[in-house]
């Protein structure tokens, strides 16, 4: 009887950890960073609307890896961000501004969800003279990136 007092025990103890393991495996959405080959796919499957790709980045988070994908057609600069998870890949479009040509900079982004800063350069000067784009923030940090 003692046996199979324990025997119960430890049916019932793997039954739990299994049962755990299941609700923490299937409930996290397990993102994976989209391939070349999928983020090609789905820029040209968007050039057909007349869309100009300026910008594609893969964004590898732990938790949340992303692609990135700043795009302008003939009145709109935009973005498009992409995930990937078991169910395949999601498409959500972000912010879209209309298109001032007479603004040397135009800047798109988003705050909340998955925060980005976008900066399209209209000016010629900016673009055959510049070498990097600086930002300061409230907070006095500085990011500094080489120009492309």
């Amino acid at each position: 009887m003692t046996l199979s007092r324990n025997l119960k025990l430890v049916l019932l103890s793997l039954l739990i950890i299994i049962g755990f393991s299941s609700y923490f495996l299937y409930s996290s959405n397990n993102y994976k960073m989209l391939s070349k080959r999928e983020i090609n796919d789905f820029i040209e499957d968007k050039r057909k609307f007349n869309i100009s790709i300026l910008k594609e980045e893969n964004v590898k988070s732990r938790l949340d890896p992303h692609t990135l994908i700043l795009y302008k057609n003939d009145t709109k600069l935009g973005t498009y961000i992409l995930t990937k998870n078991r169910q395949g890949i999601e498409e959500y479009k972000g912010v879209e501004v209309p298109i001032d040509k007479t603004l040397p900079i135009q800047v798109t982004g988003a705050l909340s969800g998955v925060p980005y800063l976008g900066i399209y350069i209209t000016n010629n000067k900016l673009i055959q003279e510049g070498k990097y784009v600086e930002m300061e923030f409230e907070d006095g940090t500085k990011v500094r990136k080489k120009y492309l």
